[in-house]
């Protein structure tokens, strides 16, 4: 006979939102397990005795029925002032770039709005742009030259870094209050003191300009 017992041996997290996602969840995971499990031992992964414990592991088969729909993606019409033009020859190639197998999963851009309700090429966000005064310190050792001209040290470089990462992060719905992408200027950014990760990454990278 089989003896059935309920006992706790650890967790898996499988998000509800990745089953949608991909219909169906088939594999053999990894379980949680906790730093004590009283009653219960572990075999070694080898023969030696000082080897690590082997983890549980569980197999699943996870499926939705009755199947949902994966809607499709919402492609964004937004009016621009940028000439007519580059805005087709943009949304012709993100939609290569997207076609491509490593990067189907990622969402790609080439006009974005503004804080004003603008909608602008995002290349237009990339400029040069000087550092607050007292980021530089001017040590005069040459390790980075940008486009125009400016030349950074060694010390410089990691202050800039350190300044923008002292700029608090928050997501785009907490700022604006809308579900609605909006690129603020790196000016902007400053004046409000917070961003999320693409302008931080932004901000950075004028500075290194």
């Amino acid at each position: 006979a089989v003896s059935t017992q309920r006992r706790f041996l650890g967790n898996l997290k499988i998000p509800v939102s990745s089953v949608y996602r991909s219909q169906v969840i088939e594999g053999v995971f990894q379980l949680n397990v906790p730093p004590a499990l009283l009653g219960y031992t572990f075999k070694r992964g080898g023969d030696n005795e000082d080897s690590a414990p082997s983890t549980p592991l569980l197999s699943v088969y996870i499926v939705l029925k009755p199947s949902l729909m994966v809607p499709k993606t919402f492609q964004e019409t937004v009016n621009t002032g940028e000439d007519d033009a580059l805005v087709r020859y943009s949304q012709k190639w993100s939609k290569e770039i997207v076609s491509l197998n490593m990067l189907h999963t990622r969402g790609i851009k080439c006009i974005v709005s503004t804080t004003s309700g603008l909608s602008v090429f995002l290349p237009r966000f990339v400029h040069p742009l000087s550092p607050p005064p007292g980021v530089l310190s001017g040590d005069g050792k040459k390790v980075l030259e940008g486009p125009s001209g400016a030349c950074c040290g060694e010390a410089d470089l990691r202050r800039m870094m350190r300044f923008v990462s002292l700029i608090p992060a928050a997501p785009e719905w907490v700022r604006f209050r809308r579900r609605q992408d909006v690129w603020p200027t790196c000016r902007e950014m400053m004046d409000v003191c917070t961003g999320d990760h693409e302008e931080h990454a932004l901000l950075l990278c004028n500075f290194f300009l």
